[in-house]
């Protein structure tokens, strides 16, 4: 872990240094706010320990406070407050501050740094987790409502015909403690190309997930372009539709492939 010590007394910037150093981590303190500079702060810190009053006032403390937040989004800041500077951390805390510990006249804070440190780099990693599963479950329900999206709904069956056809997914998983419906590779249609003739189809994609999502919706792309007297010859259809599959990068890539029952029924006029 790289620490940054930003700090205001010179005896005591070293004995963090020292102490926050220990294992693996790795330290820099600043005591000169000339070199508390943008390139110093963009060197790829995991964590910030600031003195409230650095270099010399909580007012100068609040700048430097907001230089770092502006170069170092993400990172945790740790504040360093006396008793008596107290009353102006809710100024920090107004503006994004979420760590801080009490400062003693005696020194013994050093020794709460390491841990309050870890904590603050700790509770940043699992904030950010939790933000990318959210962000992860959203890309999952879209893709799962873009597959859903090419699934007739309310079919009108013609005369002498009944249809009904259900469709529920068949996975589910959790992401950020919620939990969410997986995009399958399933698919059915009804499809008229004349008075006199119905069309079914049922497809099922491998796997599940985005890949499986798209493998289908091109497979649905493929078959409204057919018209008419090409649905009449069933083994041609199915032939000409696995051709434009097998060319297809989306479809293959990873040994995808997909499942495709086709019926046509042409009923005799009595």
């Amino acid at each position: 872990m790289r620490i940054l010590i930003v700090w205001d007394d010179s005896e005591q910037g070293e004995l963090l240094g020292l102490y926050l150093g220990t294992g693996e981590n790795e330290t820099d303190v600043v005591m000169d706010p000339a070199l508390l500079t943008p390139d110093k702060l963009q060197a790829g810190w995991d964590a910030v320990v600031l003195s409230a009053t650095f270099p010399k006032t909580v007012d100068e403390g609040f700048i430097a406070f907001t230089l770092i937040q502006q170069n170092c989004p993400g990172i945790p800041v740790v504040l360093a407050c006396r008793m008596k500077e107290m009353l102006d951390l809710p100024r920090f805390l107004n503006h994004g501050l979420r760590y801080y510990l009490v400062r003693d006249d005696g020194g013994d804070f050093v020794f709460l740094t390491l841990s309050c440190v870890d904590a603050a780099v700790e509770s940043c990693k699992a904030q950010e987790a939790g933000k990318l599963a959210e962000r992860l479950r959203e890309e999952m329900d879209g893709v799962r409502r873009l597959q859903e999206s090419i699934i007739p709904q309310g079919f009108q069956p013609p005369p002498g015909y009944k249809m009904a056809a259900r469709y529920e997914p068949a996975q589910m998983t959790a992401v950020g403690h919620k939990p969410v419906v997986m995009a399958g590779g399933d698919y059915y249609d009804i499809l008229r190309p004349d008075n006199r003739t119905l069309i079914a189809l049922i497809g099922d994609a491998s796997g599940h997930g985005l890949k499986a999502c798209m493998s289908i919706m091109t497979m649905h792309t493929l078959v409204r372009m057919f018209q008419g007297a090409q649905f009449r010859d069933t083994g041609s259809f199915v032939a000409e539709i696995n051709k434009r599959l097998c060319e297809n990068s989306i479809v293959q890539q990873g040994g995808g492939f997909i499942t495709l029952f086709y019926v046509r029924s042409t009923p005799k006029r009595t």
